[in-house]
């Protein structure tokens, strides 16, 4: 896998996709401060800190660079490119290169954001990253199955359904849930 030395930084027409910086605690806490109540069960609102504090925020950063350095996670903010809003984030997780040359990815966008497009720019964009800088041949994302917006997402990126895995995981810490794979492959 090609060495992750240098921040990554991807540009989509309305977006910019990177690592946190402690420069971002600004957007961070507007963000968090004035989320909206959870919409329906997949909203991931309730999950972020509740601390604000730069302390706080120092806290959630860490974790992020943490894993993004062990280079089998890439964690990338979504902002805004001409406001600089956090509008959501976009993961790479379990790169595996060698005989699997493959990764899985996952996304969030903030209910304020939702239905504008920024989920589907930011992953063809983190997508096209895996495939022509990462060398990946395979992305799979792993979906709970009555999440229909994030289905929808994954469909019009181009990632075909392959099936379901059975009691795959815990959902929000609760019960175990079924999912559906979607995969997306570069010949």
């Amino acid at each position: 896998m090609k060495k992750l030395t240098k921040p990554i930084i991807l540009k989509t027409r309305r977006t910019c996709i990177r690592p946190f910086t402690l420069k971002d605690y600004n957007s961070f806490k507007e963000r968090i401060d004035n989320l909206p109540p959870s919409k329906n069960k997949h909203d991931l609102a309730s999950l972020f800190p509740k601390d604000t504090s730069k302390k706080g925020f120092r806290e959630f950063m860490k974790g992020s660079l943490t894993t993004t350095k062990k280079k089998e996670y890439i964690d990338l903010a979504i902002y805004n490119k001409k406001t600089d809003e956090w509008l959501g984030s976009v993961y790479l997780y379990h790169i595996r290169k060698g005989s699997f040359q493959k990764a899985n990815i996952d996304y969030f966008i903030f209910s304020p954001f939702w239905k504008k497009g920024y989920g589907k720019e930011a992953c063809k964009k983190v997508i096209d990253y895996a495939f022509n800088t990462l060398k990946l041949k395979r992305i799979e994302a792993t979906i709970i199955k009555d999440n229909i917006p994030s289905i929808r997402l994954a469909m019009s990126i181009g990632m075909l359904p392959e099936g379901i895995r059975r009691s795959f995981c815990y959902y929000m810490g609760k019960k175990r849930v079924d999912v559906k794979v979607f995969a997306i492959v570069k010949y």
